[in-house]
């Protein structure tokens, strides 16, 4: 957790850090993105932050076996991103369901230990493979939600619901590649999660 040291489980140690400037695109000391800290305008952190934020970082993983030759590019372009930035890899835990109906309930559990600064939840729900995928989307994503307020757990989704996906070679090569760039989103809404974490406090 931010403030205290913790040692996460089911460690990811497999992926090689990526530049941190490959995404962030820092201009001078601040993301691109950045807005002043002037009266009723939003901040956001500065390359320093974001790697001390991160640094002092708890974060968990959790990621469908379904489809995983897919969302697995997410998880490595997550890690890549805020490995390079400073989170220790031992400080991010990697968790494994079957399928996206079964996210929920391990979210549920891992944020009921108040370990984690901030649960990623991520799978592909298709309508290729699934009788009313769009029944089981948003049962999976009114469940996250619920947990996430229950709870008072930041969470982050990438869990996506492709209306056509047919599995061809192409098709999949586009699509890890849709996921790989949801990953390094995700580095980027985690270290403003975490900044807001240590405002609120």
């Amino acid at each position: 957790m931010i403030g205290a040291s913790r040692i996460a489980s089911n460690r990811n140690k497999t992926t090689a850090p990526l530049a941190p400037a490959t995404f962030w695109n820092w201009k001078g000391d601040s993301m691109t993105d950045q807005t002043t800290s002037q009266a009723g305008q939003v901040r956001t952190p500065s390359r320093q932050e974001a790697q001390e934020l991160l640094a002092a970082a708890d974060i968990a993983f959790v990621q469908t076996e379904w489809h995983g030759d897919v969302v697995s590019h997410c998880r490595e372009a997550f890690t890549q991103t805020v490995t390079g930035l400073g989170l220790p890899m031992e400080n991010l835990a990697v968790f494994e369901v079957p399928g996206a109906f079964e996210l929920p309930l391990e979210v549920q559990l891992l944020a009921r230990q108040r370990r984690y600064d901030v649960i990623i939840a991520c799978g592909m729900i298709t309508n290729g493979s699934v009788y009313r995928f769009d029944f089981l989307a948003q049962t999976v994503f009114d469940a996250l939600m619920s947990i996430q307020l229950a709870e008072a757990q930041p969470l982050l989704s990438a869990v996506l619901t492709p209306i056509q996906f047919h599995g061809d070679p192409g098709h999949l090569k586009e699509f890890q590649s849709d996921f790989a760039v949801w990953g390094e989103d995700l580095a980027r809404a985690c270290v403003k999660l975490l900044h807001n974490q240590q405002n609120n406090r």
